[in-house]
């Protein structure tokens, strides 16, 4: 009891833990239970405490409670409560404001008529009971007032439902509402973009048809003009002049047209293909009709003795040339040989006869500034690959080559640079020499370049610079035709250049096999060139694969291709016979191939430009096949068909018999079983 008593002092003594009834989260809750001089704690649940009390109460004072329990409690006005149910337990809970100490006394056989507190929800003393009856009263009340919550919730549950279904029917509206101005924005909007499309195309209709009347503007203000050669002012025709001699060549050019000469008239040359070549460093004056201009070119005589004519000059106007041409003609004299050393040979040679050229003749930008120095020099021979016109890819990676010639007095300076002067592409690409290429000799120049993306011509320009910054030697270019797709003809070009070569039919030849299999698996064209490109990587580069490669992968109208690309190569590869029945032929050897075709050969079915023809035109041309004897037995009644097959290569003419029989001379369904036929 001391030490009782010492705890209840310090719980006292301390603010944080005065309440003595611990509530754990709304879960359980801590009573003292006094039994005669027996005090201790028990921790009772918020459901049903009542019952768990007597439980608990029974198992720990076990026997003492023959009839039962009685439980009490004093309240806050000192009156002793009786406890009966686990509602008051419940309520006793609620109303403690400190300890709540139960005082358990054991039940008699009679009730007692000891008086008890009633106590309602709300802590108030409402009645003091002593009878049976009372308590019977007394739960009958709980009982009304328990009914009266249990309404009183669901009258609360009630209200909240309808609150939130009325939030919910305004939600629903509100969304319903936000969606409806959603839908009018995007129609809104769209409305807005139709209307920008169509004041697009508007916009781009009006520019064409302005660009249309521009052209025929200038295509009509191009037919006003015009030029007349009316003299040679320096350099008469036939004139004699040294080796390498830099000339400076003036017309008298009249304007005989209708219209005056426009600002940005230049002079222009034809190149081998009938382009027009822009002539640096030269002006033209802008004339009336009637009045003449004298027009200056800087060009260099031929090294080779002999008369020579010039490249034919004209004046252009936004790319397109009109009027006259006019050019030189020189006779180079012959240099005289002697024992003397080659520089001192070739002295004579830089310095030419004095000429007084006219006051609109502009300088050559490739002169050198020291006119006492060595002469440096370079001739075009010719182009290795790619000439003039090539068909070439969008974005293809090319290697232009140009065989070179130092036609000038010494070795090229290391360190000379093949620099990019104006065109449409390449003009990031630089060639440096590294080696000594010494007067006389010839050069092997390598250029890199990337086809632009945009279609048409492209042209590129290139000139050789020396260290110091001064150009000399002829100008080079690639000119090339960027193509999305070829046409029959540029098709059938490429196919022959691809099959004209001896390698490519080989590889060809060697990857039939695999390429039935592939077929007969039910792969894609575009796969089987994937596969055939990777055990053949030799072949990736060649022009006709480059254009075709991107089709079959993209393209699905080129899947219908798959039969009839192994139809041509059975055309090629005649020598590789796999149809069903066939005999092996031998190992192939050179200039020895046999064939068994029939002695008449029927006429080409095939449409001309067709891929199948192309193919065809392009094989290696073989000997003359042996004559073979008439068959005895009567014509057959598809020879024609069977002639077809005959053509395209297959030598095991008898099993096809059969099949056209079959099918009618229906021939694709004649490959198609003979394609799809095990091997």
């Amino acid at each position: 009891n001391e030490r009782l008593k010492s705890r209840l002092g310090q719980f006292k003594a301390s603010k944080e833990l005065r309440l003595i009834v611990t509530k754990v989260y709304a879960m359980t809750t801590i009573v003292k239970v006094c039994f005669q001089e027996d005090i201790r704690r028990i921790t009772l649940p918020k459901e049903n405490p009542f019952d768990q009390l007597v439980k608990e109460v029974s198992r720990i004072y076990k026997g003492k409670f023959p009839n039962g329990i009685q439980v009490r409690y004093i309240d806050d006005e000192d009156d002793h409560v009786t406890v009966t149910s686990n509602m008051e337990l419940l309520e006793a809970f609620d109303m403690s404001q400190a300890t709540l100490k139960l005082f358990i006394t054991p039940q008699s056989a009679e009730e007692s008529d000891s008086e008890f507190v009633k106590v309602s929800k709300d802590g108030q003393r409402t009645a003091v009971l002593n009878s049976k009856v009372s308590k019977e009263d007394l739960a009958k009340e709980k009982k009304a007032e328990e009914a009266e919550k249990k309404a009183q919730a669901e009258a609360e549950a009630e209200a909240a439902k309808a609150l939130a279904e009325s939030m919910a029917k305004a939600a629903a509206k509100a969304l319903l509402e936000e969606e409806e101005k959603a839908e009018a924005k995007k129609k809104a909007k769209e409305a807005a973009e139709k209307k920008a499309r169509k004041a697009e195309r508007e916009a781009k209709k009006a520019e064409r048809e302005a660009k249309r009347k521009k052209l025929l503007q200038e295509k009509a203000f191009r037919a006003k003009l015009g030029t007349l050669f009316v003299k040679d002012v320096t350099i008469p025709d036939n004139m004699e002049v040294a080796p390498g001699q830099e000339l400076k060549k003036t017309w008298a050019i009249k304007n005989n047209g209708s219209v005056a000469w426009p600002e940005g008239v230049h002079v222009g040359r034809s190149n081998k293909k009938g382009g027009i070549i822009h002539v640096a460093d030269t002006k033209v004056p802008v004339k009336k009709p009637g009045e003449i201009a004298h027009i200056t070119v800087v060009m260099k005589a031929p090294m080779k003795a002999g008369n020579h004519t010039s490249a034919n000059y004209f004046l252009v106007h936004d790319g397109k040339k009109f009027g006259n041409e006019f050019w030189a003609i020189v006779k180079v004299k012959k240099t005289p040989k002697s024992k003397k050393s080659e520089d001192d040979v070739k002295e004579p040679k830089r310095e030419p006869k004095e000429e007084k050229a006219p006051k609109n003749a502009a300088p050559s930008k490739d002169s050198k500034k020291d006119p006492k120095g060595p002469c440096l020099g370079m001739h075009f021979i010719k182009d290795i690959n790619i000439p003039d016109g090539a068909l070439m890819a969008p974005s293809q990676h090319v290697t232009k080559s140009w065989l070179l010639k130092n036609t000038g007095e010494v070795a090229w300076p290391i360190g000379t640079k093949l620099v990019a002067l104006r065109g449409s592409f390449g003009q990031d690409a630089i060639h440096e020499i590294k080696t000594v290429v010494n007067k006389g000799e010839q050069y092997q120049l390598d250029l890199a370049v990337t086809v632009p993306l945009k279609t048409g011509k492209h042209r590129a320009n290139y000139q050789f610079s020396a260290p110091n910054g001064d150009k000399f030697g002829h100008k080079l270019w690639i000119d090339i035709r960027v193509s999305k797709f070829p046409n029959k003809n540029q098709l059938r070009t490429l196919a022959k250049d691809f099959l004209a070569d001896e390698k490519v039919v080989d590889a060809l030849q060697a990857e039939l096999p695999m390429i039935i299999k592939e077929i007969r698996q039910g792969k894609k064209l575009a796969s089987i060139v994937e596969i055939l490109l990777t055990k053949r990587p030799e072949l990736k580069n060649h022009q006709f694969v480059v254009f075709l490669q991107p089709f079959l992968q993209s393209a699905e109208k080129f899947m219908s291709l798959q039969l009839d690309a192994l139809i041509q190569m059975y055309s090629i590869l005649a020598m590789t016979p796999l149809a069903s029945g066939a005999t092996p032929a031998p190992e192939k050897k050179k200039h020895e191939k046999k064939t068994d075709l029939p002695k008449k050969q029927a006429p080409n079915t095939e449409k001309k430009g067709s891929y199948a023809s192309m193919i065809k035109s392009a094989k290696q041309p073989q000997p003359p096949a042996k004559p073979a004897k008439k068959p005895a037995s009567p014509k057959f009644k598809y020879e024609s068909e069977l002639k077809q097959f005959a053509d395209m290569g297959f030598k095991n003419l008898a099993a096809v018999k059969p099949l056209l029989m079959k099918h009618n001379g229906n021939v694709q369904l004649v490959l198609g079983e003979l394609f799809n036929t095990p091997m």
